[in-house]
């Protein structure tokens, strides 16, 4: 049964004796409304190559020897495309609630993301603790979506403000966003003490110090 979002879905473990065989799965409903992923050690989602067959039917091939699926109700997006590098990252940010569209139809994935965009993810993420208190930043209304987040990634120390201001609307970079995502690492308890050499990189100059 495709699991819509917010439900946890069964894991389908495949194991075939040859590499790119087909595998058919009956599903519940309408099988053009059944959504088959390929999951990773990591647990990431990859969109796998299925075909309808039928009303009930998904005909899909297993990338190697054996394969982790799961299959979730098609997400209500027209602007995500599912040859696109970053379906299997919408599906997943989608049913497991850290993220949904602009619009009932759109996703917007070439929008820009802010600060607040970011609190309400990671928080989500952490499963929405509560804050111990409020921010004391002048831009964070009390009421919006992102005002417990906020309180919460400034007091765990995984988004500072600049001042007594939040700047919820302010645009995040990418140094940025690598920025929050290794202090909130650090404060799920990962070891965060690895490093590799940016040099690799032609614009690596240009990344801030703090950031680097």
């Amino acid at each position: 049964t495709p699991a819509a979002p917010g439900t946890e879905p069964n894991r389908i473990v495949i194991t075939s004796p040859l590499e790119n065989a087909a595998v058919e799965i009956s599903v519940s409903g309408d099988a053009k409304n059944a959504d088959i992923l390929l999951v990773s050690e990591s647990g990431t989602y990859t969109a796998a190559e299925d075909i309808v067959k039928g009303g009930n039917m998904v005909a899909t091939m297993i990338p190697g020897t054996s394969a982790t699926l799961v299959i979730l109700k098609k997400m209500p997006f027209t602007d995500v495309s599912r040859s696109a590098w970053y379906y299997g990252g919408t599906a997943y940010v989608y049913h497991n609630g850290l993220m949904s569209g602009t619009a009932a139809a759109k996703f917007s994935p070439d929008a820009a993301v802010s600060r607040s965009m970011i609190a309400a993810i990671l928080w989500r993420q952490a499963g929405q603790p509560a804050a111990a208190g409020t921010t004391g930043f002048s831009d964070v209304p009390a009421g919006q979506f992102y005002t417990t987040a906020a309180c919460w990634a400034a007091e765990q120390g995984i988004m500072t403000g600049s001042g007594k201001q939040f700047v919820p609307n302010g645009k995040v970079t990418r140094e940025q966003l690598a920025v929050m995502l290794c202090r909130y690492a650090a404060w799920s308890g990962k070891n965060t003490s690895a490093g590799a050499d940016l040099s690799r990189f032609s614009d690596s100059a240009k990344v801030s110090a703090g950031a680097r």
